[in-house]
């Protein structure tokens, strides 16, 4: 069977597997590690957020952006726990604009607000999407990695398995396909229900197979993301 068509990296009638920075969960609205966000400090700021929130699931990122930045200033001073979802907001938009060094600043500061481990793994996360983004591959690596220990620590396999598959990744563009197959591998054994991620991991698996030689194991790969 004939693999499905690829353009812009992007699989028809796939889950994205390309730009490589935001494989392994898409940059969407602010995951705070299942802790609520409590409304901005300002009313002002609370109606930026909401309007920034909606335009990055509208796509509208450079819209976005902007009301990321009126958001930031209309907050003013307060740097609160609850600004942690501001920023990360603010990174979203910055980083599907390929905005990647002021995205990276942002998240510094989010780092630094950060108070649970599910707030860090984001950080971490988001970090190795735009250090990876932005063609740091030995950066990305080593963040992901980090990223990875922490989803181990956690006990949470549907993290570990999409940090892997960044990893892997990370690790082709090294060079190192070998390893790369092995991430692949690793996260399908940890993938749950998660279908979009499964469908991912084995698309990625499958052209690193490709990549390899291995024609027939990597058609197997694509049969199953059909």
């Amino acid at each position: 069977m004939a693999r499905p068509p690829v353009e812009h990296g992007v699989a028809r009638g796939l889950a994205p597997v390309a730009p490589p920075a935001y494989t392994l969960l898409p940059m969407t609205t602010p995951d705070a590690g299942s802790d609520a966000l409590p409304p901005a400090s300002a009313p002002a700021a609370q109606t930026w957020r909401e309007r920034a929130l909606k335009l990055v699931d509208e796509g509208r990122f450079p819209e976005a952006r902007d009301a990321c930045l009126a958001m930031l200033r209309a907050w003013g001073g307060n740097r609160g726990p609850e600004f942690f979802g501001a920023l990360i907001t603010t990174v979203i938009a910055h980083g599907r604009l390929g905005e990647f060094g002021a995205a990276l600043g942002f998240l510094e500061e989010a780092s630094r607000l950060a108070v649970t481990d599910g707030q860090r793994f984001q950080c971490l996360k988001l970090t190795g999407n735009c250090q990876h983004g932005g063609d740091d591959y030995e950066s990305a690596l080593a963040t992901y990695q980090e990223a990875w220990q922490l989803a181990v620590r956690l006990g949470d396999e549907e993290r570990q398995a999409a940090i892997l598959n960044n990893i892997g990744l990370v690790q082709r563009e090294l060079g190192d396909v070998a390893a790369a197959r092995d991430s692949y591998q690793r996260a399908l054994t940890l993938y749950a229900d998660e279908e979009m991620g499964r469908r991912i991991a084995r698309y990625n698996l499958g052209e690193t197979l490709l990549t390899l030689g291995e024609h027939e194991a990597a058609e197997t790969e694509f049969d199953w993301t059909l």
